[in-house]
């Protein structure tokens, strides 16, 4: 019998923008990457050189998995940047498989490459100046984090009734200066979300937060993803994730412990996509959190349709909630919604003993900010004895009263 093979197509999405930012020179520093890297991922693949090709094509003999292969060649093509005399990129993949039936090459060959899809154009020169600087944050931001310059804070998540009650520490990222100071990286985390390189931070994030859950055999903590890293099928079908799925799978304890932030600074590509992802980090043990509900790119009717466990409201509403009594009544009706759509509610940006209180009256049950104390790289570390003993007993899911089973499914 013929033994297995793949047909894989890995295409550069951004090839387009790259050369009109960066020059012929960096179109063909990149195709020569990617070539570079399926030879390392597929060593033995029979690689087809077609003339003027802009994917590159191999058969793939044996019976590894599409996934997992796209998932290292996205890492290799992520691990580091390229450097043109303009300025360093990255390469966004586009990756597709298929496998060979018996004499069925050209059948694998479509499906492989139907999956293959590019990004937006880049045009003008306003646009591409911008995507010249927006690479230039992402190599900065990526290289910090990979060099050891940049550090997780960590921010409580308490009840409103007894703060030592604690749901869990949200991890924030920060850059450390020369200083010693830590510095906010929004403008990095933004830049990565416009040229489609939000999955390449995620994806270091969530493996830095496993490993502190590893450290830490009782700690409960959170990882914040682009909405637009909210799919196994970023960069292909099932290219994405596939290494966090096997860590999960390997250690349901870690997987327990860990809250996926799904943050609404960019608009989520598919919202079965980002159903699909939800729905597999959940049967995996994970909880599910939609941050910046009110202020975010999603609908009510998008939210609800994702089944998160946890829903997080904006900060800008309690701070507007104390000024007048409609924008009171603006809070509460959220707060209500927010409870109907999930489980559990955090109401963030809780700076004054008075907005906790109206959080609490308001009808939520878990609350973050200021006022509980300012992100600290020690803070996890230093959860209160009482609050580390529950952790170690309990049931994470317990942790917050769940809508009943036919109410959740029905929504």
């Amino acid at each position: 019998m013929r033994p297995p093979a793949l047909y894989l197509v890995a295409s550069i999405a951004n090839l387009q923008a790259i050369e009109l930012a960066f020059g012929h020179e960096a179109r063909a520093a990149a195709l020569g990457r990617l070539r570079a890297a399926m030879r390392r991922v597929v060593p033995r693949g029979e690689m087809i050189e077609l003339e003027n090709a802009e994917a590159i094509q191999v058969v793939a003999h044996g019976r590894s998995a599409a996934g997992p292969l796209l998932d290292r060649l996205c890492a290799d093509l992520g691990s580091r940047p390229i450097m043109s005399e303009i300025g360093p990129f990255y390469i966004v993949p586009s990756l597709g498989a298929a496998e060979i039936g018996v004499g069925d090459v050209e059948m694998a060959r479509m499906n492989a490459r139907n999956q293959i899809a590019a990004l937006p154009l880049v045009s003008g020169r306003s646009e591409i100046s911008r995507y010249r600087e927006d690479m230039r944050q992402c190599a900065s931001l990526l290289e910090n984090i990979d060099r050891g310059g940049a550090a997780l804070v960590w921010q409580s998540v308490v009840s409103p009734e007894h703060e030592s009650r604690l749901l869990y520490f949200e991890g924030l990222l920060r850059l450390c200066g020369e200083d010693g100071e830590l510095r906010a990286c929004e403008a990095g985390i933004r830049a990565l979300e416009r040229v489609g390189l939000a999955p390449e931070l995620d994806r270091r994030m969530m493996a830095l937060v496993l490993d502190h859950l590893e450290a830490d055999p009782v700690i409960r903590l959170g990882v914040n993803i682009s909405a637009s890293s909210a799919s196994l099928h970023r960069y292909g079908k099932f290219a994405t994730w596939c290494d966090l799925l096997s860590r999960l799978a390997r250690h349901p304890d870690l997987a327990r412990r860990l809250v996926i932030e799904i943050t609404e600074t960019a608009e989520i590509p598919s919202l079965d996509e980002a159903g699909e992802f939800i729905s597999r980090m959940q049967d995996l043990g994970c909880l599910v959190a939609i941050d910046d509900f009110g202020a975010g790119r999603a609908s009510v009717m998008q939210t609800a349709a994702l089944l998160a466990d946890i829903i997080k409201i904006d900060g800008g509403f309690i701070r507007d909630a104390m000024q007048d009594e409609r924008r009171r009544a603006t809070f509460e009706h959220l707060v209500g919604l927010a409870r109907s759509l999930a489980p559990a509610v955090v109401v963030e940006g809780v700076e004054t003993a008075g907005q906790a209180e109206l959080a609490r009256q308001a009808g939520a049950q878990w609350l973050q900010g200021y006022h509980f104390g300012r992100p600290s790289l020690t803070r996890a570390l230093s959860a209160p004895p009482e609050a580390r003993t529950i952790w170690a007993l309990g049931n994470f899911r317990d942790w917050f009263h769940p809508l009943p089973k036919a109410a959740h499914a029905g929504r």
